[in-house]
């Protein structure tokens, strides 16, 4: 072994690591994507939404262990779930300075329970490999990790298009990354996020510091297609492209117990989960971010809000509404006829441009058991501009959301 590698392996082995070794994320931009996402942000942070469909995003998480303590258990995994759910939904404590910047990003995540198949599951695969580290082992010269491929080793990703794959797995010297809409663009097979199983949920054999499950929302934000908070280099020239994080000439680790500023700001938002500092001292995303965060998932990444996996197969099979919805896309008119329609159900019908604001809404009570109305809804377009938006589709206490397109 040389010394080189005796340096990384000490640097992994430390209680307090060095800030190059937490995230691997590496910036790489698509210039389409990106005009996108300012166009959006910008109407976004104008528009003051107020009310929104939750985005549901189903998981499916591949443990790929070598050694046996690297399989963590289902716990583990559920209560990186719910680590996510409290912070992605501002259902943590922030710390009093940073409240006031402190956004509710209405976006949830679940485990899925239907496979690529459309057959139950746990929304947990679990492979044995014979790579130790397999996070960080290659198998070619263009940068293939084993991670993405059964057949190398690891854990072949199910359709990133329904799922966001997670891998757990060991990975030297990193705690991990994960792949931005631009990488995905280049690299689908390998669209997701990548983290080790020693900072992986709430529960379990966890590194200190890093016991409340935020590196995975760190990389999470990564694939929503958010950077690092002080952009990709240590100077005060390079920005996250968020006008509402102050620029910042570097990372912070630990948890500084002054406040610092840098870059003629006010402020660093060493608090915000896009710097490294420890979980205990992460606590809250910005509106500026939830804005850029809901470009990909309006834009790029909009399957997976349409996505229906993380509902069981009974449900799907035999309680869902089934309706149709044409045309699509649509002119001057929308029509939802519902084939299934049961006396005792009310149905709400929202039509939601891409920032979330309702542009239509029917509504079809019951009276006595007796629906005031059938099952087919009829939506005027006249006033709605082309583009695409959501169609949010309530039955008693289900939710669907369809994507449709105006194109007159």
């Amino acid at each position: 072994m040389n010394l080189l590698r005796i340096f990384f392996w000490i640097l992994y082995l430390s209680p307090t690591p060095l800030l190059a070794q937490i995230c691997g994320f590496s910036t790489v931009k698509n210039a389409d994507i990106e005009r996108y996402t300012e166009g959006y942000v910008s109407h976004f942070l104008q528009s003051n939404v107020q009310q929104r469909t939750i985005a549901r995003i189903p998981v499916v998480v591949h443990v790929v262990w070598n050694s046996g303590f690297e399989n963590i258990s289902d716990a583990q995994i559920q209560s990186q779930i719910e680590a996510l759910n409290r912070d992605f939904r501002k259902r943590n404590t922030v710390n009093p300075v940073f409240s006031r910047f402190a956004v509710d990003c209405e976006i949830e995540f679940c485990l899925a329970q239907r496979d690529t198949n459309g057959n139950p599951t746990t929304g947990i695969v679990r492979r044995q490999t014979n790579y130790a580290n397999i996070g960080s082992e290659y198998f070619d010269t263009s940068s293939r990790k084993r991670i993405y491929y059964t057949s190398k080793g690891g854990s072949t990703a199910w359709n990133p298009q329904k799922y966001l794959n997670i891998w757990v797995c060991s990975i030297n010297v990193l705690y991990g990354f994960a792949s931005s809409p631009a990488k995905a663009l280049e690299r689908p097979e390998e669209d997701g996020v990548v983290v080790d199983y020693r900072v992986f949920g709430t529960t379990g054999s966890l590194r200190e510091g890093r016991q409340n499950g935020r590196l995975t929302v760190h990389e999470i934000g990564h694939y929503f297609n958010l950077l690092h908070i002080w952009g990709s280099d240590s100077t005060c020239v390079d920005d996250d492209e968020v006008t509402d994080t102050p620029v910042q000439a570097s990372p912070h680790e630990g948890c500084p117990v002054d406040l610092v500023k840098s870059c003629n700001n006010s402020l660093d938002y060493f608090r915000n989960y896009m710097d490294y500092t420890n979980d205990d001292c992460m606590s809250f995303f910005t509106a500026g971010q939830k804005a850029r965060m809901w470009a990909t998932l309006t834009g790029f990444r909009a399957n997976l809000i349409s996505s229906n996996v993380c509902d069981p197969v009974s449900v799907q099979t035999v309680n869902k509404p089934i309706f149709e919805v044409f045309p699509n896309p649509a002119q001057t008119e929308l029509t939802v006829i519902f084939k299934n329609q049961i006396a005792s159900e009310s149905k709400t019908i929202q039509l939601l441009d891409c920032f979330g604001r309702i542009v239509l809404e029917k509504r079809n009570y019951t009276v006595q058991g007796i629906p005031s109305r059938d099952g087919v809804f009829n939506l005027s377009l006249n006033d709605c501009p082309n583009g695409f938006y959501w169609l949010s589709i309530q039955v008693n206490n289900q939710n669907i959301v369809k994507k449709v397109v105006i194109q007159k």
